[in-house]
């Protein structure tokens, strides 16, 4: 765990030159472990946004469990059925944001297996919470909890961002090359 008290700032503004890119999904299944190949088939679509680091693209959220429902194992072969109300989300520069939308309406990808039809997108601002969490964070060689922690504040200080609580959930390992 990572713990340093509060010391008063200044409030934080957060930039509007950076959006969540929201877009409508029909796509029935996914493999539980779909990181590396929703971004690989959107990269396979759209080359650039694999040279913009700028580009985020974050899974396809479903929750973990529901009326007697549980969230399967997490590996590649194990398939999370979506709701309709499962969506695509991908964090952008502002100025990027109607080309990715145009370039990605209409297509469908295959994500390992699983084809995802994308509808129609909706910009959301960034998150003005002070706490925030994340669900996948990748710490290759740094499996040591708080070696990663201080590591982690360490790159957010050199972006200005302060750090003054952090805690690890349980550790996954998500298939990639």
């Amino acid at each position: 765990m990572f713990w340093q008290e509060a010391t008063p700032v200044d409030q934080f503004q957060v930039p509007d030159d950076v959006v969540d890119l929201v877009f409508d999904i029909d796509c029935r299944e996914l493999p539980v472990d779909h990181a590396y190949a929703l971004a690989t088939a959107i990269v396979g679509a759209l080359p650039w946004v694999g040279e913009d680091p700028r580009i985020g693209v974050h899974t396809v959220h479903v929750a973990g469990s529901q009326n007697g429902w549980e969230r399967p194992e997490h590996s590649t072969t194990s398939r999370l059925i979506l709701s309709r109300r499962a969506r695509l989300t991908l964090r952008v520069p502002q100025e990027q944001q109607a080309t990715l939308q145009r370039g990605l309406t209409g297509l469908t990808l295959d994500i390992d297996g699983c084809p995802m039809r994308i509808g129609s997108a909706r910009p959301k601002p960034l998150s003005k919470q002070t706490t925030l969490s994340a669900r996948y964070v990748v710490i290759a060689g740094r499996e040591d909890e708080d070696a990663f922690l201080e590591w982690a504040a360490a790159e957010l200080r050199s972006m200005d961002i302060r750090v003054r609580k952090a805690l690890c959930g349980k550790a996954v390992a998500l298939a990639t090359p």
